[in-house]
């Protein structure tokens, strides 16, 4: 188990069965919550799998279009330069 903030996902490379966005990380960022999510099941096929949204807001963010997207506005400041 990882109990972490929203920035949790970079810098690890572990493999998750199970998933769990909690009320705490509706700040998320769309970006971060699809790099989260695509660590799910990566390793082994034979395993059972789940993604649990403990709010509603995380499924808008994770569905709707986000029109600031933070990470590639950063992104393109740290290449412009």
């Amino acid at each position: 188990m990882i109990i972490a903030s929203t920035d949790y996902i970079y810098g690890t490379n572990y493999q998750f069965c199970h998933e769990y966005l909690s009320k705490d990380l509706e700040n998320m960022s769309q970006e971060k919550m699809i790099q989260a999510l695509g660590r799910i099941g990566r390793s082994n096929n034979n395993q059972e799998y789940s993604i649990r949204l403990r709010s509603n807001k995380l499924i808008k963010t994770l569905f709707e279009k986000e029109e600031n997207k933070i990470e590639v506005k950063n992104m393109n400041n740290l290449f412009s330069t």
